[in-house]
């Protein structure tokens, strides 16, 4: 028997392992089923991106994720559903800001006026203008003995060249990289990234959404790729569940804690109180859970709504668990609204969006694609008083795959504020209709379909 046969038996028996590990361990059964045809018609190219790219390696490593107080690290590896949902906490100045226009501005002078403390997380942060007024600001604020952190995402660092990480290094700021990509042992897990923004100022203002550090978001400045987007601003006992957080993610990146120096402006976990009820909470979600907090979440929603939904996000590619709630709600006569961006800079996540929106706009939901820049906003509000905000987009790779961060925000005021935000964003939008849909030519509609088809994959 000579080479080739060994290698043909070898390969049989090696795509038969890992076909059967797509199968026994993918949840979502579009998953599974695209892994193994992959490993099954091209074997070797399928089984090395299954092994790169489809094996979950964090959950094994859960544990290392956690600093081992006050009982995160126990929820994380709980067995009990209800363990996963965190607490409500009291806050006050919530603030919208639009674009990096009105955000940049503030977080640059909230790291200006830091005594004690600054926290930044961003998915990118690139080397150009804006990346160079965050990295002077930084640098000044270590210069005056502020404790500065700051934890990039291992892809989001390659989204400029040369990266941001030679500005920091050279400005004596320190800074950790949320798995490497170049670092073998990271390279498997080269699938799993850092989606959060998050920036944290002497415990007492934090800054929060889906703004990343790059020149695009500042619209004034005439970028090349302009880009619409919200961030937000919040005060309150949920602070603390901020730096916790981040905390966490540091640990993990870094293998040490922060040496953070003690002082007394720390806020209280409820120290603000409130003439309406008004709370908030913290989701923290990734694929160091053994169960989806943000999805769970987002279903218990949908399922209690009661008149109204409105949905923005960037990519909108929801499994058929997601379908099959918005639909049960549009039936039993909740209004339901999903407005999306006709401009993507990822126009395969459109495509594929188009090859499932028969099944929602037959059930009467209505869909809209805005019309002006590229809109990454991400904003859900629910019977005008649920609201949840942050960095998750509505696609498995935000609720299986990246470790995201968002608010739960309960609050009238709130969500009317959000829901003029959207209703503004309406006012450049088309409505996308079932006959659009449907009257797509033939090689449209493959295009679409094949989108669709190999996104779960990934």
């Amino acid at each position: 028997m000579d080479i080739y046969w060994w290698v043909g038996i070898i390969e049989i028996i090696l795509a038969f392992l890992v076909g059967s590990h797509a199968v026994l361990y993918k949840r979502d059964s579009r998953s599974s089923t695209s892994w193994a045809l992959l490993i099954l018609l091209v074997p070797w190219v399928g089984m090395l991106l299954y092994l790169i790219f489809g094996v979950n390696r964090i959950k094994r490593k859960a544990p290392s994720l956690t600093i081992k107080k006050q009982g995160i690290a126990q929820k994380l590896t709980s067995n009990n559903f209800l363990d996963i949902f965190p607490p409500f906490r009291r806050f006050n100045d919530f603030k919208i800001l639009h674009n990096g226009d009105e955000a940049f501005p503030e977080m640059l002078d909230a790291i200006d006026l830091a005594k004690n403390e600054v926290l930044l997380s961003s998915y990118i942060f690139d080397n150009d203008q804006v990346g160079a007024r965050f990295v002077k600001v930084l640098q000044m604020a270590v210069q005056r003995g502020v404790s500065v952190y700051v934890l990039v995402d291992g892809i989001g660092i390659w989204y400029s060249i040369p990266r941001i990480t030679s500005q920091l290094k050279r400005s004596g700021i320190p800074y950790a990289i949320f798995l490497p990509t170049f670092v073998p042992w990271s390279t498997l897990l080269l699938n799993l990234r850092n989606h959060r923004k998050l920036l944290v100022v002497d415990r007492q203002r934090a800054f929060i959404g889906g703004i990343n550090i790059r020149e695009g978001h500042w619209l004034s400045l005439s970028p090349r790729s302009p880009v619409n987007d919200v961030h937000f601003s919040i005060k309150g006992g949920l602070i603390e569940d901020l730096v916790q957080q981040f905390s966490i993610d540091w640990e993990f990146a870094t293998h040490g804690s922060l040496l953070v120096k003690p002082f007394e402006e720390t806020l209280p976990l409820e120290s603000f109180t409130l003439d309406t009820i008004e709370r908030v909470r913290v989701l923290s979600d990734g694929p160091d859970l053994k169960r989806p907090l943000l999805a769970s979440v987002l279903l218990i929603t949908i399922a209690e709504a009661k008149s109204r939904l409105r949905i923005v996000t960037p990519y909108f590619i929801p499994d058929r668990i997601f379908i099959a709630a918005l639909t049960t709600a549009a039936l039993r006569g909740v209004e339901v609204e999903i407005i999306v961006s006709a401009k993507s800079n990822l126009p395969w996540m459109t495509w594929a969006m188009r090859a499932q929106a028969w099944q929602l706009l037959e059930y009467g939901i209505r869909m809209w694609e805005t019309t002006t820049h590229f809109d990454h906003s991400k904003i859900f509000v629910a019977d005008d008083h649920v609201s949840i905000v942050g960095s998750s987009n509505w696609d498995s790779r935000s609720f299986r795959l990246n470790f995201e961060l968002n608010l739960e925000i309960d609050s009238f005021e709130i969500a009317k504020r959000l829901n003029v935000v959207i209703d503004n964003k309406l006012q450049n939008a088309n409505r996308l209709t079932l006959e659009e849909v449907n009257n797509r030519t033939l090689p449209v509609r493959f295009r679409d379909s094949l989108a669709r088809l190999f996104l779960p994959v990934l």
